[in-house]
Formats: structure tokens, C-alpha cells, sequence
């Protein structure tokens, strides 16, 4: 790290070096050198000194004096032979970037107890990785606790090394620091792709450097950690592997933890005892000297408190105290986080904490699987287990969000639970070298709760993995860090620095006017960053790791980049030069969505949530509003008829949050935070005339949120004078099917009586207010845990997300996908991992949404299929027995038969410029428009970059007349009276086209 040397007040140096310039030059006063000397003082003095050295983790007591002195690898070091060899060997190591001619001739090290350090532990505390370092102009010192202290010491000291040139300079610094929690790092506990042997050995470095000292190795994948090989020895090639993790462990000072997940087929006899003693036993041989025994995520008899507890203080009495060197054992319950568990006193977590052997590490998630610490939390759990929780944070985990990236910052952990924790581990992504963004973080949180920043230490990561690249790769970071919608409703905040000129600008592009216009650049140089960035990170990047993790996420990330710059300048040449010249750009822009959509559908292929996403929260739905609501107003300018996207309305002064009514998600909002009044309305405004068939409400932040129009009418109108009732509104949730449809430009929401029964005083939320909505299907279900999880549709195939943790499935209960309209469905798959499901479970579908019918069904395992589906509006899976089961929703998957064909060449008139079709131009297909009066004039948007021959004929009854050749991306031609249709005509060369639309015009 690079540090300029500061500049402090004149001393008694300077003055003795401008006292001895006159004595050796008489022609120099010594009333000039006075001068001269106050001079300099005055000049020096405007000078800032040095900011204090910046270490990470944050110091808990740091005191730089703005001296500086430098580092000889020539000093004589006083300690080694007593202090912490790793420690040792890293020290002469760094010494070895110091010169000859280094200040520093004395260099101590050492642990509490050791001579050469003994008068230096004044203030440093009694806890593990403790340390002070000092470095003063000829002295240095490293005085750990213990030897992991030590090595911190060094470690800190890397941090101030000047390594640029032959000379290490230092800053004079007194550091005291120690760890607020004991145990620091990672539980590898991920769902997915197991970490390479690679990964661990390149995350065990990077632990150690940033002064983590826990790595559980607890791989959810590994067959010889959990069943149905725990039992058994690892083989030889995986035995060695361990070896090493554990040899590399110890010389990084981190704890190796093995991990034995036996609950799933525990039988609770003394054989299963000894077996797992054996099997720590072979561990050990391995050289591991840490354990821990999980039993998350299980059911059945593995799961009993008294029978855990009893294996534990087994394992406590016969293995951790007579081996003497073995760390005290570390468990995850079954019950491991407040809403999985039973408050009910006396019951599991109560039988831990008042049998489990005091010494024993219980692990927490926290209030919910994926949660955020705070005291309150903290403080009923230790009453519960008695002692402090052991923390399994589960991020960055994205094991049930695989097409995300999650890269932002740490944030979100009260620092006042810090004193509360046992441990703190983060369970991350299967991406290792990814997930170091946050686990520096995890490492500035752990440490120094009170001082964490979480903003400077993101940044601070950022440069830690990325040095030669941090530019970009901030910006990539910044716009892939939310979670996206997902089961367990964690989700974080990402382009926050970009957003605010975002939601500016789409603000003023919605009521955009040419002499109103938003001005591109105040979010075209971002765009511009997201399209470079990609290109930069893989040409500073030295970590090869990194970049093949992330590098579907690159090539996406740059053709939203290019979709944004593209669709800027289509808007901008809309509101200034012709139509003509904005197509290119619009066809830029949908083709780098293409691209997007195509890495989407091709990469990551993993069974869970394929694909790639990125910038999800605010750039991507920026370019498609943008790119959408351009081609809308540049279809307008060519057709001379108005074309729309659908906008908020509303009879209060509230509009900011509209985009989240209507951007089709249901965990988004609009929040009218203005007291409810009867006769208020919220509504929207489709743009023209539209034939509504169907109309889809949701209310309230949640459905059982009050804040929400509890007494409305739902009204439509052709202009916003002319109201008409459509519907009595009395709940949350309103799906309304208008037989016969209405044509309406206006649907709107209106407070018959303000507030509710219980609550006059409310705001009002609404998640969703869609016209005409195209939904493929939605979740339907009545147990609670499963309420949550997101539905997906890939080609033919609709699914509810898995959640691969255990949940209790209720009797006659169930969980299902219901469609807007009758589909022809193939087959449904349902896979609840459980034994024998066909005597427990039923999978059921309906054709009215009334009347439930049994499927014939077949079973594989825990794989249930029902082959022969037929017509249905939904399906489901029903709980057909008085118990319940623990059930994993690993599979719940209905494929639906392909549609009935329908002719391509209508994509060339539905208004929507990203669909395209080939044309053969041999005059057989006729193009025509709506039927009523004759166009005047047509407009063909070629493919940028399709070349091929062709001419334009105009179909006039049974005359073909030339209009003339396509010259370009953008050909207009002025029709005879009573055309009834174009063909396009290669006059006899073969050949194709492709068109995106063709724009009938009345002018």
C-alpha cells in the first residue's frame, strides 16, 4: 500500500539543519536564517499531516503520531526463537521489501509470557488473537496474546508496508486491537456446487489475512459428511485433501472445523455413537483438531433434543476432553432460528441449553433462516439455550437465488448484539472467490462492530480483490446485490447511488414534451461505465478464479450497457431529427436485450433458479421503460395514431412510487402515505381505448397489512368524466373477469368509506394494479411455510421455486399453481423428498377451479409424476393423511403442451418492435391492415444489418403494383387508394428478410 510521508511542524532537527547552513555559508545572516526558518515553519504548517493509517479490519485502539520511519530487512529480531513460528516466518518474509539502509534496527516479537515483549501488553486483553503493534522511529514491536495475536500483529503490519520501492516505510503507530467475537469466518453450508479444493485453499489465505479464524467445512453435497456415507472413512484422494486444508489452516491460525451431518439416518444406538467417534478419529488422523455436529434441515427421529444432546455430551466426555487438543464442539439444531421453532417452554431449545455440556456451541440463524442480528433477537435465544449463539448468517448465501450475484455491502447486524454472539460465521455463495466481497466485510463486522462502516469497508473489499481493476468493478458490484423476489423475503439494497438520477429522469421522460425533455447525461455516463466495465475487470483481474465465476454476469452486465447508451439515443433522436434516425439505436437496444435474454436462457443451467440476472432492482427496469415507452412514442410518430404504456393516476398528491404498482411484482408497492379520505381514488391510465377483459388488484405492503382501501368500488371510464361500476372491492386480494369486456381508458379504485372497522386513520399500499394482465400462473396454498416461494416459467415448463430446508407439510393441506385460463398441461412432477409420498400425499387438478379430480400418478423414489394431465386451471398436491410429514419442496414442476401454431408473419404488425419474423420474398404472403379505412402510407423496419434484395408491392384487390425497393433500415412508401395489403417480392433472386414491424400510417 502506497503512503505519501507526512509532513509535520518544524523540529528541533530542521532547525539544527538550517542553523549549521549558516555556519558553513557566512555569506548567509543569521538574521536571514531566522528568516528562512520562520519562512519554512509557515510553509510546513499549511500542510495537512497524513491521515491516520486506515487498517482492516478497523483497530479497536489505533494512535498514529504522523511520524514516519522506515523498515530494514537487516534488523535484528529479538523473540523468534519463542514466538509463533507462523507468525515468524511472515514477519521475515515482509522484511525481506526493507533496504540496508532501513532506521529500524530492532524488531520484538513475541506472545504474553515472552521476555522480549513482556513490558508491551499493557491494555492489550486476555483474549485470543490479541495484539499490540508498535512501530516508533527505531523500534518495532509485535506482542501478541497468544500466537494468533502474533500473527494478527504481522498481518497489521503488512497493511502499513510502503512495498513500491527497495525502501518499506512505515507510519510511528500504536495499535492495541482484539477480536469482539471469538469465533470469526465461514460455514462452507450452502446448498449447490461444493467449493473446489482450490477454493477452500484460496479462501484459508484469505481468512487468515484478514484476521478470520473459522472455517467449518460443512459441504451440503459432500456424501461422506452427511448420509448416506457418514460412517465411513473418506477415500484416499479426498482424505488428502482434507490433510491439507487442515496443514494450511494451522499456518493461517484458522480453526479447520469438520462438520458430521448424521440426523437423516441416525439410528441413536451405541453402534451410531461409536461411529461417529470413529469417524472423528480418522478426522483427527487427518490432522483436524475442530468439530461440529449439524442437524439442520432433517426430519423424523434424527431430530429429538434429548437424544442430539446425549450424542453430544458423548462426544464432549469421550473424544474432546480425552484428546486434549480438539477444540470444544460446535452443533447446528434442528431448530435453528426463531420461526422454525417451538416458544413453547420446556421443548427443544430449552432441552439444549439446560443438558448440553456448558462448552458446547449451539448455532442461530437468527428470526427466520435469512435474517439480520438485533439485541432483542439475541437476548431470547441465549436465555433460551443458555449461553451465547453461535451465528450461521446466511448471506451472501444464494442457494435459493442462483442467478444472482450478491456483491454489496454487509449491513443490516446491529453493532449492540456484538457482545451477544458466541460466534459469527456467514454461510456465502458457491462462488468462493465471489463471496470474498463480503467476507472482508463479515471480517470488519466480527471484529469491530462498533466502529464498522459498512460503505468504507465494501469499497475498502472492492480494492482488496480487485486492485487493478476497482473502478469497474465497483460499478459492477453496485448494480448486483439485491436478491430479487425469493422465499425467504431477504432482500437488499443495490444501485443506490445511481438511483436517485434514475428515478429523476424516468419522472420527467413519463411526461415527456420536446421542449421538457430529460437531459440523457445525467444517466448516460453510467451506462456507459456498465457498458465498460466488463472489458476492464477481465483486463486488470490476476485472479482467473474470479473472473470464470462471474463472466456470464460480465457478458450480461455489458449488453444492458450497451441496451442503455442504445435507448438514450433513440429518445434523444426521437425529440430531435426524424423517426428514421432513432430506429437503429431502438434496434440496438432490443438486440442487446436479446443478447441479455439469451445468456439468460444458456447459462447457469442449474435445476433451482437457472440463468443470469443483473442490475435487477433499478437499471434493468430503467432500460425497459425507457426502451418500451420509446418504441411506443416512435411507433405514435410513424403510425400517426397515439400508442401508450399504462400510467399511475391518482386524486392525490402522491405519485413517486407508481412504477411499483405497475411493474408486475407483488413484494414491490405503491405507498400513498397521505391519510385515507373517502372519495379518494388510485387508478391507471392505459394511454387510449382499450377492450378490458380482466382486471387483477392487490393490496396493503402484505396481505394482512390494514393499510389498504378496505371499502372501494372499482370503476372504469372512456374519459375521465364518464365513470362506470365494475366491482364491489372488500379484500386485500381482487382478480375481476369483465364478461362482456369494457372499453375503458381509465380503471381506477375509489374509497367508498376511509380507513377500516379497527383502524379509521390508514395509507395506502398497493403491490399490483394490472389491466388485461398476462400471467402464466400463480401460487396457491394454505401451508405457511410454502406462502412465499416465487413461480417460474421457462419455455413450456411452469415451477414453484424449490426450499431445500425441511418444513412440516399439515394434514389436508396443500400447494398448487392456478392458471387465468384453462391450459392443456403434459405432466406434473412433485418431488417433497419424502419416503412412500403416494400414501401420503395426493396430486389433484381441477378444470373449473372447483371441483377437484385425482391424477393417476406413478412413483419413482420420493419423485411423484402424473404423466396425463389434461385441460386444467390448476393443480395442486394435497396432504391425504392425519400426520405430518417433513417435507423438502425439491421439485413441484407442470409442462404444459405447445400451443396450437399461429402464423409468424402477425409479429410484424403487434406493435412490438423485439419480436421480428423471415420473410421469403416471393410475393406469396400478404401483409394486411386492420380492417376499416385504407392506410395512406406503410413503414418496413428492416433487421440493422440485413441486406438483401427485395422490392415492395401494394396488393390492390388482385393487382400487385411496385412501390419500390427497401433501401435501408427504414423505408416509407406512400400507398395506392384501396390497398388491402403488401408483399414483398425479390424479383426472382432468393433470399430472405428480416422484418421487425411494418407500421400502417392514415396521414
Amino acid at each position: 500500500m502506497t503512503r505519501r510521508k507526512p509532513i509535520g511542524a518544524v523540529g528541533s532537527t530542521n532547525r539544527r539543519i538550517l542553523w549549521q547552513l549558516a555556519a558553513e555559508h557566512p555569506l548567509i545572516s543569521l538574521k536571514m536564517t531566522r528568516i528562512i526558518l520562520l519562512l519554512a515553519i509557515t510553509i510546513l504548517m499549511r500542510i495537512p499531516a497524513a491521515a491516520e493509517p486506515v487498517l482492516y479490519p478497523l483497530p479497536q485502539k489505533s494512535n498514529a503520531s504522523g511520524g514516519i520511519t522506515s523498515l530494514s530487512s537487516k534488523a535484528r529480531i529479538e523473540g523468534a526463537d519463542k514466538a509463533d513460528p507462523n507468525a515468524v516466518a511472515l514477519l521475515k518474509a515482509r522484511l525481506s521489501h526493507g533496504d540496508a539502509d532501513g532506521r529500524i534496527t530492532r524488531v520484538l516479537i513475541g506472545e504474553r509470557g515472552d521476555s522480549a515483549v513482556a513490558a508491551y501488553f499493557e491494555g492489550v486483553p486476555e483474549r485470543s488473537g490479541a495484539y499490540r503493534l508498535r512501530v516508533t522511529g527505531d523500534q518495532l514491536v509485535i506482542a501478541g496474546h497468544d500466537g494468533r495475536g502474533t500473527y494478527y500483529g504481522v498481518r497489521s503490519l503488512e497493511q502499513l508496508i510502503d512495498a513500491d520501492g527497495k525502501l518499506a516505510t512505515l507510519p510511528e503507530i500504536d495499535v492495541t486491537d482484539w477480536p469482539d467475537v471469538p469465533f470469526r469466518g465461514a460455514v462452507e453450508g450452502f446448498y449447490g456446487t461444493p467449493w473446489s479444493h482450490e477454493n477452500r485453499l484460496s479462501l484459508i489465505r484469505f481468512f487468515g489475512k484478514h484476521k478470520l479464524d473459522t472455517y467449518i467445512y460443512g459441504p451440503k453435497d459432500d456424501p461422506f459428511h452427511s448420509s448416506p456415507n457418514w460412517r465411513k472413512p473418506y477415500p484416499p484422494a479426498e482424505a488428502a485433501k482434507i490433510r491439507e486444508l487442515a496443514s494450511i489452516s494451522r499456518a493461517h491460525k484458522v480453526d479447520f472445523v469438520w462438520a458430521i451431518h448424521p440426523g437423516k439416518d441416525i439410528q441413536w444406538t451405541e453402534a451410531d455413537f461409536r461411529a461417529v467417534i470413529e469417524k472423528f478419529e480418522s478426522m483427527h488422523g487427518l490432522g483436524v483438531r475442530s468439530f461440529a455436529v449439524f442437524f439442520d434441515d432433517i426430519s423424523g427421529a434424527g431430530t429429538k433434543a434429548d437424544q442430539q444432546a446425549k450424542l453430544l455430551n458423548f462426544l464432549h466426555e469421550q473424544f474432546v476432553v480425552k484428546k486434549r487438543d480438539v477444540t470444544p464442539l460446535i452443533v447446528c439444531p434442528t431448530e435453528y432460528n426463531k420461526a422454525w421453532s417451538n416458544p413453547t417452554p420446556g421443548t427443544y431449545l430449552d432441552i439444549l441449553g439446560e443438558t448440553l455440556h456448558p462448552s458446547i456451541h449451539v448455532m442461530w440463524t437468527g428470526n427466520s433462516v435469512v435474517a439480520d442480528l438485533d439485541q432483542t433477537s439475541m437476548e431470547w435465544i441465549n436465555r433460551r439455550i443458555k449461553r451465547k449463539a453461535y451465528i450461521w448468517w446466511n448471506f451472501p448465501a444464494s442457494d435459493y437465488v442462483r442467478n444472482h450475484l450478491l456483491l454489496g455491502r454487509v449491513y443490516g447486524n446491529a453493532p449492540d448484539a456484538i457482545d451477544l454472539l458466541g460466534g459469527f460465521v456467514s454461510n456465502p455463495m458457491e462462488r468462493a472467490e465471489a463471496s470474498k466481497i463480503a467476507l472482508f466485510s463479515v471480517a470488519g463486522y466480527a471484529w469491530n462492530a462498533k466502529s464498522y462502516d459498512s460503505k468504507s469497508a465494501w469499497r475498502a473489499a472492492i480494492r482488496e480483490v480487485m486492485p487493478r481493476a476497482a473502478e469497474a468493478f465497483e460499478v459492477f458490484c453496485s448494480h448486483n446485490s439485491d436478491l430479487g423476489p425469493n422465499g425467504h423475503g431477504y432482500r437488499r439494497e443495490e444501485s443506490v447511488e445511481f438511483a436517485p438520477a434514475a428515478n429523476s429522469f424516468l419522472a420527467a421522460f413519463r411526461a415527456c414534451r420536446v421542449n421538457q425533455a430529460p437531459d440523457p447525461q445525467t444517466v448516460r455516463p453510467e451506462f456507459e461505465r456498465i457498458r465498460q466495465a466488463p472489458a476492464a475487470i477481465r483486463t486488470g483481474s490476476t485472479n482467473a478464479g474470479l473472473i470464470a465465476e462471474i463472466n456470464p454476469w460480465l457478458d450480461a452486465f455489458e449488453q444492458l450497457g450497451r441496451a442503455g447508451v442504445a435507448a438514450l439515443d433513440a429518445h434523444t433522436a426521437l425529440l430531435s431529427k426524424t423517426p428514421a434516425e432513432a430506429w437503429p439505436f431502438l434496434a440496438e437496444a432490443y438486440a442487446a436485450l436479446a443478447r441479455m435474454a439469451e445468456i439468460d436462457k444458456t447459462q447457469n443451467r442449474n435445476p433451482y433458479q437457472p440463468g443470469i440476472v443483473t442490475g435487477s432492482l433499478v437499471v434493468t427496469p430503467f432500460v425497459r421503460e425507457l426502451v418500451d415507452t420509446t418504441s411506443a412514442r416512435f411507433l405514435s410518430q410513424l403510425s400517426g395514431r397515439s400508442q401508450f404504456r399504462p400510467g399511475g393516476i391518482t386524486s392525490t398528491s402522491e405519485r413517486e412510487s407508481f412504477p411499483l404498482m405497475l411493474d408486475g411484482k407483488d413484494d414491490t408497492f405503491y405507498y400513498c402515505k397521505s391519510l385515507q379520505k373517502t372519495g379518494d381514488w388510485f387508478g391507471v391510465d392505459l394511454g387510449g381505448l382499450n377492450k378490458v377483459t380482466r382486471i387483477r388488484l392487490l393490496q396493503g405492503r402484505n396481505d394482512d397489512d390494514h393499510d389498504r382501501v378496505h371499502q372501494g368500488v372499482l370503476e372504469g371510464a372512456a374519459t375521465d368524466d364518464q365513470w362506470e361500476e365494475i366491482a364491489i372491492v372488500r379484500d386485500s386480494r381482487v382478480d375481476v373477469k369483465l364478461d362482456p369486456p369494457k372499453n375503458c381508458r381509465f380503471i381506477r379504485l375509489r374509497v367508498t368509506q376511509a380507513g377500516s372497522p379497527n383502524k379509521p386513520d390508514v395509507w395506502t399500499a398497493i403491490r399490483s394494479f394490472e389491466v388485461n394482465p398476462v400471467e402464466v400462473a400463480a401460487l396457491r396454498t394454505d401451508v405457511v411455510a410454502f406462502e412465499k416461494q416465487p413461480v417460474r416459467s421457462s419455455g413450456q415448463e411452469v415451477s414453484i421455486s424449490p426450499m431445500l430446508e425441511v418444513r412440516p407439510f399439515p394434514p389436508d393441506k396443500y400447494l398448487g399453481l392456478f392458471f387465468p385460463e384453462v391450459v392443456d398441461a403434459a405432466r406434473l412432477e412433485v418431488d417433497l423428498k419424502t419416503a412412500g409420498p403416494d400414501k401420503i400425499f395426493s396430486l389433484e387438478a381441477t378444470p373449473d377451479g372447483r371441483s377437484w379430480k385425482p391424477l393417476a400418478t406413478r412413483t419413482d423414489a420420493t419423485l411423484m409424476t402424473a404423466p396425463a394431465v389434461g385441460k386444467i386451471i390448476a393443480v395442486r398436491v394435497r396432504s391425504t393423511q392425519r400426520s405430518t410429514p417433513s417435507v423438502t419442496l425439491s421439485k413441484f414442476a407442470l409442462t404444459l403442451n405447445p400451443s396450437s401454431a399461429t402464423d409468424s408473419l402477425s409479429a410484424l404488425t403487434d406493435g412490438h418492435l423485439d419480436t421480428s419474423a423471415e420473410v421469403k420474398p416471393d410475393g406469396l404472403s400478404v401483409i394486411r391492415p386492420p380492417a376499416g379505412k385504407p392506410p395512406t402510407l406503410v413503414t418496413v423496419l428492416r433487421a440493422t444489418g440485413n441486406t438483401s434484395a427485395a422490392t415492395l408491392e401494394a396488393v390492390v384487390g388482385t393487382t400487385r403494383l411496385p412501390l419500390g425497393p427497401l433501401a435501408g433500415p427504414v423505408t416509407w412508401f406512400k400507398l395506392p387508394p384501396a390497398t388491402t395489403g403488401i408483399a414483398f417480392s425479390s424479383n426472382g433472386t432468393p433470399a430472405s428478410l428480416r422484418i421487425h414491424e411494418v407500421v400502417w400510417s392514415w396521414r
